[in-house]
């Protein structure tokens, strides 16, 4: 009977990568294409008064927070292996009670011709897995690919919100692998492990 040990199967924290994660603050001269129309102060007895514009270009934030390690634990030799991670999606720019739209790319380890490809290595041997990513708690999200994008995802704001400022104050999204039996039985024995990078960039 063949044992696998998927142990450790998403090294999530040491990588995750959040795109549009920091806000973008800074003082514009004439030449960044703002009409910007500073008055001179004038030569008057006693006091000179003068006056600058000053402009403030801001990006969204975005943060991805709660994730936990998926170990899949032993494989028996029947059936699928099957785990998932309730997450925190937190965004800027987005009303307290209304739903902030996102969207999610997810990245696995990759092959020789799909460097995002899902996958897991013992070193030597690669093992094929399914991811499916869902907007709110619990499974049964929309499967997806390795390295595409998946549109149209939102989220309760006030969540988001205290999202962003605090790291994980709410779960309110889903990751979910799983290997099939057929993928498990195609592989030799070992210990197999892999790392799923999640992208976040909220619209």
């Amino acid at each position: 009977m063949r044992r696998f040990r998927a142990q450790n199967l998403m090294h999530f924290l040491s990588q995750i990568r959040t795109l549009a994660g920091a806000a973008i603050a800074g003082f514009y001269l004439a030449s960044s294409g703002t009409a910007l129309a500073a008055t001179q102060g004038t030569t008057t007895p006693g006091s000179s008064a003068g006056s600058v514009d000053v402009v403030v270009t801001t990006g969204l934030v975005a943060r991805v927070g709660g994730l936990n390690d998926i170990d899949l634990g032993t494989w028996s030799g029947a059936g699928d292996l099957t785990g998932s991670d309730d997450l925190c999606i937190g965004r800027s720019g987005v009303g307290l009670f209304a739903n902030g739209a996102y969207r999610v790319r997810l990245d696995g380890d990759g092959d020789a011709s799909d460097v995002s490809a899902f996958t897991l290595s013992n070193g030597t041997d690669l093992l094929y897995y399914n991811v499916a990513f869902n907007d709110a708690t619990g499974v049964g999200g929309t499967s997806v690919s390795g390295g595409a994008m998946l549109n149209a995802q939102t989220g309760f704001g006030f969540w988001q919100f205290l999202n962003v400022l605090f790291g994980c104050a709410v779960n309110n999204a889903n990751i979910e692998v799983s290997i099939s039996a057929a993928e498990l039985l195609s592989v030799p024995a070992g210990n197999y492990t892999g790392t799923l990078t999640v992208v976040l960039i909220p619209e």
